[in-house]
C-alpha cells in the first residue's frame, strides 16, 4: 500500500501540490487523471522519489518513502517513464536485464536470465531478444521498457508489497496494443500489486481502472471508483468542456459534442 498524506510540493512562489491525501491499494489499478499541468506527473515523480515534496509523507507499506536504501527500493518498486530513449545499441535482452541491476552485484546469475527470458515472453518478445533496441519502433521500445520494469519486480520481496509506477505508459501503443497493455495491467494488479499510472484517455480509465484520482489545479477535485469520479460536473470542472456520459457494461462511456 501507498499512503500519501498532507503532501505539498512547490517550485518558488507555484504550487503545484496541495493538500494530497490518498491511499494507492494493492490488487488495485490506480490511475491518475486531469488536464495538462493539473500536477498528474508531478504527484506520480513524488511518489518515486524523483522530486521531494515541500511538506507531508509518503509511505510504501508503514515504513516512509525517505527512510528506503536506494537498493532496497528498487527490489520493489520499478517506474516506467515516458521518457524511453537510449543513446546505446544494447541488445533488447540487455535493455530488460537492467531491470535485474539491482539483485545482483557484478554478474547476472541463472535466475536472472530465467526472469528477462520469462519477461520477453510475457509481452511476446522473444523474438526481439537479439535485436537491436535501436531498431525498434515507439512502441516496441515501450513494451521492450515494461518487460524491463516487470523484470525488476518479478519475485515478491519477503515483507514488502511490489510497487508499479508508470508515467503515460501508453503514449507510443496503437490502439491494440493500448488495449492488450491494459488488461496485462489488470492480471499483473491481481497478483498483489501497487499498481498506479497516469493516463490522459478518460475511456480506458473508465475501463480499467479500480481506483481514479481526478487532479485539478493541483488538487484532488475527485477520488473513487470511476463512477464516482466521472461525473459531467467532475469533468467539466477539470477539462473545461461539458461531457455526455452513458453506461456500458457497468462503466461510464464519455463523448463529447462537437
Amino acid at each position: 500500500m501507498i499512503t500519501v498524506h498532507q503532501l505539498n510540493y512547490s517550485i518558488g512562489n507555484k504550487v503545484l501540490l496541495q493538500d494530497i491525501n490518498l491511499r494507492f491499494e494493492a490488487g488495485k489499478i490506480s490511475l491518475i487523471i486531469g488536464a495538462n499541468g493539473a500536477g498528474k506527473s508531478t504527484l506520480l515523480k513524488t511518489l518515486c522519489r524523483q522530486l521531494i515534496p515541500v511538506s507531508g509523507e509518503i509511505k510504501m507499506g508503514h515504513k516512509p518513502l525517505s527512510q528506503f536504501g536506494n537498493n532496497e527500493l528498487a527490489r520493489i518498486r520499478a517506474v516506467l517513464s515516458q521518457h524511453i530513449d537510449l543513446a546505446f545499441p544494447l541488445r533488447v535482452e540487455e535493455v530488460v536485464m537492467m531491470g535485474r541491476y539491482p539483485h545482483f552485484n557484478n554478474r547476472p546469475d541463472k535466475i536472472d536470465y530465467n526472469v528477462c527470458k520469462a519477461a520477453l515472453e510475457s509481452f511476446d518478445l522473444s523474438a526481439f531478444a537479439d535485436r537491436n533496441y535501436l531498431t525498434l519502433s515507439g512502441g516496441e521500445k515501450q513494451l521492450v521498457h515494461f518487460a524491463r520494469v516487470m523484470a525488476q519486480t518479478w519475485h515478491p520481496q519477503e515483507g514488502y508489497d511490489r510497487y508499479l509506477l508508470l508515467d503515460e505508459p501508453l503514449t507510443f501503443l496503437d490502439i491494440q496494443h493500448q488495449y492488450q497493455f491494459m488488461k496485462m495491467l489488470l492480471k499483473i494488479a491481481r497478483e498483489n500489486r501497487v499498481i498506479v499510472g497516469v493516463v490522459h484517455d478518460l475511456n480506458l480509465a473508465a475501463q480499467f481502472a479500480d481506483h481514479l484520482v481526478l487532479l485539478h489545479q493541483g488538487k484532488i477535485l475527485a477520488s473513487g471508483t470511476p463512477t464516482e469520479v466521472l461525473t459531467i460536473s467532475n469533468i467539466t470542472t477539470a477539462f473545461n468542456i461539458k461531457p455526455v456520459i452513458q453506461e456500458q457494461h457497468g462503466k461510464p462511456l464519455i463523448s463529447f459534442s462537437v
